[in-house]
């Protein structure tokens, strides 16, 4: 209790000096205070002008992170989940930012432009890369939507395919017939020319040269007659073509029927000498067998003055003169046929026999 007592004593002696000595320590800091709560004013000051130049003034974002746009095929944009890889094609992601620094805004694309008329392309899908703070998962990609793309032009594709017409094989020409013909006529197969000659009429019932063939076998058949209804008919349907007359004409005459042929070649218009003198050489053999020794004497006076050089046309010209009495000038025609060589070696013997009869002989008008 003694040791109690005298921390009682002790206290209650110490108690009356506290108030003095509070004092000057009370004033000290009754000094201190203005001048803190001044200082206190200025930090708050110079962080509200801080945070308010910061606010104003939109943040860059720093070069790592800027944002890489690349052109993507037109397909529609899907948001790629939380932590998943962009799909192919997409833009590039920037690398994530440092922690505590502020967010950059998102880049609005611009759309593509339009290709011109008449084929609309499609618009490229571009995706915006938004950086991420390195502290927290990284928030999906922002899609905008593509462009509105223009309707596709109608184009050549569109259009019907044509109707694809099955090819008709070919029918033989005119040469292709010819050539079979010639070729079974020289293996000795006339009738199998015969034949081909038929078929290649029915295509071209007036082609000279297909009846030209078809004669010449017939003679060779000795069958020239069978001939004739092709001749008949390509006359029939070319009235006047003059070739097609002639060839009938002759092929009558040379099967023994003169008036038949002289009537055949007066169905055409006449050709004009120089074009055809075949036609009036003809027409003055036919004359002359007929007896119409004046007809056969005008025609044949016509054809050597276009052609002295042919001996046929003078030996003509001297047997008509010779029916018609004019021996003398008989004679001077007989001796210009055998001037020429081209006269064959029958009708040179009988124009020789026959200045031979008229050497003697006068004249009927030189009486």
């Amino acid at each position: 209790m003694s040791l109690i007592n005298q921390m009682l004593r002790d206290l209650e002696a110490r108690r009356p000096a506290s108030p003095a000595s509070a004092a000057p320590l009370s004033g000290r800091r009754r000094r201190w205070w203005p001048i803190g709560l001044a200082l206190v004013l200025v930090l708050l000051g110079l962080a509200g002008g801080l945070l308010l130049g910061l606010g104003l003034r939109p943040p860059l974002p720093p070069p790592s992170s800027q944002v890489l746009t690349q052109k993507v095929p037109h397909r529609p944009a899907v948001p790629a989940a939380q932590g998943a890889d962009a799909p192919d094609g997409a833009a590039d992601v920037a690398p994530p930012r440092a922690a505590g620094s502020p967010s950059p805004l998102p880049v609005e694309p611009r759309p593509e432009p339009a290709e011109a008329y008449p084929v609309a392309m499609p618009q490229a899908a571009v995706v915006a890369a938004v950086p991420v703070p390195a502290t927290a998962s990284a928030p999906a990609p922002v899609a905008i939507a593509p462009a509105r793309s223009l309707p596709a032009a109608p184009v050549a594709s569109a259009l019907p395919a044509p109707l694809q017409l099955q090819s008709q094989p070919k029918a033989p020409t005119t040469a292709t017939w010819l050539y079979r013909a010639r070729q079974a006529w020289q293996q000795g197969e006339l009738a199998t020319a015969s034949h081909v000659l038929d078929q290649a009429l029915n295509q071209a019932p007036t082609d000279l040269r297909l009846l030209q063939t078809l004669v010449a076998l017939q003679t060779a058949r000795q069958q020239p007659l069978t001939a004739l209804p092709a001749l008949q008919r390509a006359t029939a349907l070319a009235p006047q073509e003059v070739a097609l007359h002639l060839l009938q004409a002759r092929l009558l005459a040379d099967v023994g029927q003169p008036a038949a042929a002289q009537a055949v070649l007066a169905r055409p218009q006449p050709p004009a000498l120089e074009q055809q003198p075949d036609f009036y050489a003809l027409q003055a053999a036919l004359a002359q067998q007929l007896g119409q020794s004046a007809a056969a004497s005008a025609l044949y006076r016509q054809l050597c003055a276009f052609d002295g050089e042919r001996g046929d046309w003078w030996l003509g010209l001297a047997i008509s003169q010779q029916q018609q009495g004019e021996l003398s000038a008989a004679r001077h025609s007989y001796r210009q046929a055998l001037a020429w060589r081209q006269l064959p070696a029958a009708a040179a013997a009988y124009a020789r026999q026959q200045l031979k009869v008229l050497a003697p002989v006068e004249d009927v008008g030189g009486r």
